[in-house]
């Protein structure tokens, strides 16, 4: 734990370094000193009283006083009275800075008790610990320990001090300040579900429709009519005929049975013929051939031919 005067002092002391000039602060060291002098020179709001007068017993003699002749009497006096003042301011001076450091810790404990929501701890209660040792960038670090500990005792009942170790009895007892500590009641430990299985994507299947031209009306015509020689229309003629008054009975059955309904006749609508594009055919070339070399000459051109003709009859 650090020490909160300390800090203190220090925000104190940055806010006064940052008074000087841009060319002043870039050796700011040197600077350090006067200004921590003019800070014990200065009245302390809580004590009433400045460093310097409480730790030597008198005030600072200042360039400013020198200055405006506000030097103090130089006059000397007797060591053992001057040394029977010195403990005397120094008490008074004490018993003042004691009053007034009183005054403004009631005020400040006013202030913080208004803000402040303590929790009465118990034993058996679950908290987690406070981390008081960063390591790497502190500002963005967890700031409770990820480990659940129980509070098993508390030394002192007028102090909040508690021993503490963790719920599954693992390491040492600490004992720690309430500031320290944080309730958190019960936790329910969730175990890590398994991870799904893997489900490979669907397969798509692609179809090809091919579409078949429709038969022209002429070969519907061929295919439902047949085809009968004379000898056929000879030897039915009979049965055409009793066919013929067969299908006029039923027609006039018809006739009667569905009034005046009219058929529909169904017309297939003609199939569209899409020109395909011609084949294309392989150029030419228009380069004269010639023979080569060793078929012009005399030998070489008989070997070439019989060459030629033992392939062409193979």
């Amino acid at each position: 734990m650090g020490n909160g005067m300390t800090e203190r002092f220090n925000r104190t002391l940055l806010g006064m370094l940052g008074t000087l000039q841009p060319h002043q602060k870039i050796n700011w060291k040197t600077h350090v000193a006067p200004l921590v002098h003019a800070y014990n020179c200065t009245r302390h709001e809580a004590t009433s009283h400045s460093p310097y007068f409480l730790m030597f017993g008198r005030e600072p003699n200042l360039p400013i006083d020198i200055a405006f002749g506000l030097t103090p009497d130089t006059v000397r006096q007797p060591q053992s009275k001057y040394i029977q003042e010195l403990r005397e301011r120094l008490v008074k001076a004490y018993e003042l800075a004691s009053k007034a450091a009183d005054r403004a810790r009631e005020k400040q404990k006013t202030g913080y008790d208004l803000k402040a929501r303590g929790a009465t701890l118990e034993i058996g209660d679950k908290v987690l610990v406070k981390v008081v040792a960063y390591d790497g960038k502190h500002k963005i670090a967890d700031r409770w320990e990820d480990d659940v500990y129980v509070i098993i005792g508390q030394p002192n009942s007028d102090v909040p001090v508690y021993t503490v170790q963790k719920e599954n009895g693992e390491g040492r007892r600490r004992t720690l300040h309430r500031n320290l500590l944080l309730p958190v009641g019960n936790i329910n430990q969730r175990k890590p579900e398994p991870p799904p299985k893997p489900v490979p994507p669907p397969r798509t299947r692609l179809r090809q429709r091919i579409e078949q031209p429709s038969p022209e009306p002429s070969d519907y015509e061929n295919m439902d009519t047949p085809v009968q020689n004379d000898t056929e229309l000879d030897g039915d003629a009979h049965s055409t005929a009793t066919g013929a008054s067969r299908d006029s009975d039923d027609q006039s059955t018809e006739g009667s049975a569905s009034g005046d309904e009219q058929a529909e006749i169904v017309t297939q609508p003609e199939p569209v013929v899409i020109p395909l594009p011609p084949i294309p055919v392989p150029r030419r070339s228009t380069r004269t051939r010639l023979e080569p070399e060793w078929m012009r000459s005399g030998l070489e051109r008989q070997a070439g031919e019989a060459l030629l003709a033992v392939i062409t009859n193979d």
